[in-house]
């Protein structure tokens, strides 16, 4: 059997907590949340981070996957509530990363000099295997499938990508640079058809491991991509990430001033009167939800609801900084955040394929 490592990508750590179109606010009242005062915080820092264990059954497959997930850090420094955000699909890696976290420590969180909660740690976790050159490109098999594949979408014979597009995930990806491509095959696929929103997903997924798995200029422009697809569907808070690594990157001085004056734009309408409605779909099934789906969208305004739904919701949490709420998805009821929460998300359980709106309205609403 082949020598295994796990990469423990700590630099994709987050703190804080993505997306969409304008109209006229509803009727918001706040949440009944506390509204203490919090004026100094030092973030958790970390004591123990062991390495997860890579799945026996994924490593005797050659398998290699990604997990992201969020994750609460307790006032005496031990993990808490644990989320996958999105993996590339092997509950084994899931598993795997919920069990190593659980046994993660911290110096606890601090504000003004007390322990509290640190309510929205992200991290993401790349399992890579050693001993071959797996993670450095394309196996023959997987790369024949995929011209047949790209031959088919520029030859619009849709359905059967597809159906060729599947086949290529269930018999043929095995590393993680054979996954990225698939996403991106997923992605082209989903742009022929009109799926944009889709699209965006896949392409979020085809850079999971932060362009590692990808040609600098593929991956130059995927978030380009991605940008685009987030400014359309007004997923302000995660374009504004888009724009800092992209400013990362290579650009020429026009590109960087452009990038800017998006920037510049998004805060406007941060601080707009107009609200901003996002539409939010239930995604898979997990075990770790109690068989609920999840929806998760970083919050760019302080005041946000829910509104037009269609299907089943459970419940709501909003993750912030420095507290948390859970809350039932009440139709026509917001919820106002305090600014000394920090950044916050709101993750959304329910039916798998519900559809909404999340609603975040102008700073003014009451």
């Amino acid at each position: 059997m082949r020598a295994k490592r796990i990469l423990l990508v700590a630099a994709v750590t987050l703190f804080g907590g993505s997306p969409t179109s304008l109209g006229t606010p509803s009727p918001a009242r706040a949440d009944d949340a506390a509204q203490s005062s919090l004026e100094s915080g030092t973030f958790a820092k970390p004591i123990k981070r062991n390495r997860p264990r890579f799945p026996q059954r994924e490593a005797d497959a050659g398998v290699e996957g990604w997990v992201v997930m969020s994750y609460v850090i307790e006032p005496d420094g031990t993990v808490g509530e644990t989320v996958i955000e999105d993996s590339s699909g092997r509950r084994g890696f899931e598993r795997a990363s919920i069990a190593a976290v659980r046994h993660w420590a911290y110096e606890p969180a601090t504000m003004n000099g007390e322990p509290v909660e640190q309510c929205h740690t992200r991290v993401l976790m790349l399992f890579a295997l050693e001993g071959s050159k797996a993670n450095r490109g394309a196996r023959k098999a997987f790369r024949k499938q995929y011209l047949i594949a790209s031959q088919l979408l520029e030859q619009d014979k849709l359905d059967e990508a597809r159906g060729k597009i599947d086949e290529i995930d269930e018999k043929f990806v095995t590393n993680l640079y054979e996954y990225s491509r698939l996403w991106i095959l997923r992605s082209m696929l989903q742009a022929r058809e009109g799926e944009d929103r889709l699209q965006l997903e896949s392409l979020q997924r085809a850079i999971a491991g932060g362009g590692e798995y990808v040609e600098p200029s593929v991956y130059r422009a995927l978030l380009s991509r991605i940008f685009n697809l987030q400014m359309q569907y007004q997923h302000y808070a995660d374009a504004l990430e888009t724009v800092e690594t992209l400013e990362g990157l290579d650009l020429d001085d026009a590109a960087s001033e452009k990038l800017g004056q998006i920037a510049d734009e998004i805060e406007r309408i941060r601080a707009d009167d107009r609200a901003v409605s996002i539409e939010g779909t239930i995604g898979r099934a997990r075990e770790e939800h109690h068989g609920a789906g999840m929806w998760v969208h970083k919050l760019l305004r302080r005041t946000a609801g829910i509104e037009a739904v269609a299907g089943s919701l459970e419940g709501v949490e909003l993750r912030c900084d420095w507290r948390r709420v859970k809350a039932k998805p009440e139709k026509g009821r917001a919820w106002r955040i305090p600014p000394d929460w920090g950044d916050c998300s709101i993750y959304v359980f329910g039916e798998p394929g519900s559809t909404f709106q999340l609603v975040e309205y102008a700073s003014t609403a009451s």
